[in-house]
């Protein structure tokens, strides 16, 4: 067996770090020209080891950190099909994105990833009141994980000196609820019927609730969500939780506006198209996103 040397300066993981976001500090404490570098060294693919089943053992001989701690970190794949570890709950894998986003006031208080920021659903920072942020209004493209810096953008901007828009008490109610489902935290805002119902499913019904409730047109899965906007994000976590809450009011009031937009269509397949399409429709999203 080859004996790796560890490297010769480490970081520290912070309590709700993200695998990718150390590694990314890792290689910028030692100067390293991109994480993926570094994460090859370990042999790992960069940032893929953070959602597969890969070996951590390497990386933790040469970063001097726990294997335990770092696979903590991970979203590594869980017993139930396509779901991934995720702050102490569980997800399934269409929740977890691979681009990088950040919240500039976060960042400002102390320069690491939060894994939160990894969850799709999460459109508003639940301490700061303001919208997640995703591009880089100086160079306005995507932030990326490939310089190794946490705290600038590849075009040298300070990623904590952006402004963001400003949250609702709501929106921050719905990511404070939403993030709870998925990391087994509260669960006392739900109604008692849905109390003992599994996190994961009820982060994929939020979604499709809240998606419906918005009239989101591309197909309802989480992957479409990447053409939204922090807003409309906002506006579909908002509308999902508020239904959930209010089960089975406003499950109701979701099946009713399904109904009344089934009745404006004309046409020979009006019944088909209709209601009872929808719900079917719906019903087949979820048995596909948490099973």
């Amino acid at each position: 067996m080859i004996q790796l040397t560890p490297f010769p300066l480490t970081c520290t993981p912070y309590s709700g770090e993200s695998l990718a976001g150390f590694i990314v500090r890792l290689a910028e404490r030692l100067c390293w020209r991109d994480a993926a570098a570094l994460a090859a060294a370990a042999g790992l693919t960069f940032p893929g080891c953070s959602v597969s089943r890969a070996d951590l053992t390497s990386l933790a001989e040469l970063s001097q950190v726990p294997v335990n701690v770092l696979s903590e970190m991970s979203y590594h794949p869980v017993e139930r099909q396509e779901h991934r570890r995720f702050l102490g709950g569980q997800v399934h894998r269409e929740f977890l994105i691979r681009h990088r986003r950040f919240c500039p006031h976060c960042l400002g208080e102390s320069a690491y990833h939060r894994a939160e920021w990894d969850f799709a659903l999460l459109a508003t920072c639940p301490r700061h009141a303001v919208h997640i942020l995703a591009e880089c209004p100086k160079c306005q493209r995507r932030i990326q994980w490939k310089p190794p810096c946490i705290a600038k953008c590849a075009c040298g901007q300070e990623l904590a000196d952006v402004r963001a828009m400003d949250a609702s008490d709501a929106d921050v109610l719905a990511a404070v609820r939403i993030l709870g489902l998925a990391t087994g935290g509260d669960h006392q805002w739900l109604p008692g019927i849905l109390r003992s119902c599994d996190g994961a499913d009820l982060v994929g019904t939020s979604m499709r609730l809240g998606m419906f409730l918005a009239g989101w047109r591309p197909r309802h899965s989480a992957d479409t969500l990447i053409s939204a906007t922090t807003v409309q994000l906002a506006d579909i976590v908002r509308k999902g939780t508020d239904c959930l809450a209010a089960c089975p009011k406003d499950f109701h009031l979701f099946l009713r506006t399904r109904l009344c937009g089934a009745a404006r269509r004309r046409g020979r397949y009006v019944e088909q198209e209709g209601i009872a399409k929808a719900f079917n429709d719906w019903l087949a999203g979820q048995v596909s996103g948490t099973t």
